[in-house]
Formats: structure tokens, sequence, C-alpha cells
């Protein structure tokens, strides 16, 4: 199915927030000084007030690229959420959404320096997938979806409502419970991710 053509990330808005001002970007520093394997925000790299998105995310961290449409933002994550478990019955999936859903988000630049997204040397070097080019990841143990800030897109938007299809399945355990290996749990929530996202009519 083709993605539907929504209105541009980055679109003349009520609500936007430019990258953090106080952000220095490090390109070239020595291993000595670099943290490695902490893929949560450094207290330097944190917003100085969360911003609250209206599905339970929350922004934490904004580095580089563009402003940030909080407006489409929020359209987005209501419509993921407001769309989970409608999908879920669909494929015949049986899930309690109990508790409220909390989620981190943090927007990153989306090259491989320092602390970058696609920096697999120190800050994501312990991450499950190593590719050098993703725009948008989830991490399990740090509850948190880190997206690229550069690419603000329709490709930004099928990622977007794909890792946040991941943070809810992960949060409501949706898949916890499935025989077999994790590998094997891992491969069903990919194919489940692009279900829906294709459901939603955004491609897969």
């Amino acid at each position: 199915m083709e993605a539907c053509v929504r209105e541009p990330l980055l679109a003349p808005a009520t609500t936007q927030v430019a990258a953090a001002p106080n952000f220095v970007l490090v390109t070239a520093i020595s291993p000595a000084s670099s943290v490695v394997g902490h893929m949560a925000p450094l207290p330097e790299e944190l917003l100085k007030e969360p911003i609250a998105l209206d599905c339970g995310a929350v922004i934490r961290e904004i580095r580089g690229g563009n402003t940030i449409n909080l407006d489409v933002l929020n359209r987005l994550c209501s419509e993921v959420t407001s769309s989970f478990e409608p999908f879920l019955r669909a494929q015949g999936v049986q899930v309690r959404l109990e508790g409220p859903f909390v989620w981190d988000l943090s927007f990153l630049p989306s090259g491989d320096c320092y602390r970058c997204l696609n920096d697999v040397r120190f800050r994501f070097r312990h991450r499950v997938v190593l590719d050098r080019d993703l725009i948008g990841y989830t991490d399990v143990a740090e509850k948190t979806i880190f997206l690229t800030s550069n690419a603000w897109n329709a490709a930004f938007r099928l990622v977007f409502v794909h890792e946040l299809f991941h943070a809810l399945s992960i949060h409501y355990r949706v898949l916890a419970d499935r025989p077999g290996t994790w590998q094997e749990r891992y491969v069903a929530e990919e194919e489940l991710a692009g279900d829906f996202t294709e459901w939603l009519g955004y491609g897969r």
C-alpha cells in the first residue's frame, strides 16, 4: 500500500520547538574523554523542561536538525495510540491495556558523530542494531525512542509511527508470552509493526 500524503512536519504550526540552543555538537573528541555505552541523555543534553505529548510520550532531548512541529507530533502520537488496540483486535491479538503509557523521546542528529543517532562507537555501542543509517530506534531498557532530528518527511513519519508501535507493544507486553526465542519474537514484532504502519496508510 502506498503511504498517504500527510501534512509536512515543518509546516507552519501553533507550537514549534527549536533544538536546544545551548548544546554544542562535539564531532572531534578523544576516546579518553568519551562516555561509552550510555544511551540515555547525559544531564547536559536534557531539555530544561521536558515536553509531554498528548499520548504519554515525553520529549527529553532535542539536538540538531530542524524545528520540531509539536502539533503534528501530537496528531501522529494520538493516531497511533487510538489505533493500537483496534489494530491488534483486527489481527486477532488479545491484549489488556492496563496502566498509563509513558515513554521517552530523544531527537538527535542522524550522523555517526559523538552522541549522535548513529554513534555506534560510543553512545549506541551496545544497541541491538548497529547500522549507521538508522533514523529511528527503540530501546527496551531505556524505554526511549531515539529519532533523527534531520529528516522531517514521509520517511520520518513512517519511522515515528513504526517506533511508537514498538514502544506501545513493549509497554503492554503484546508478544512477551509468545513461544520461541527472543530472535523469533523480534522478527514477529517487526512484522507486526510493519503491518500496523501499512494498516494506517503509511506504508512499511
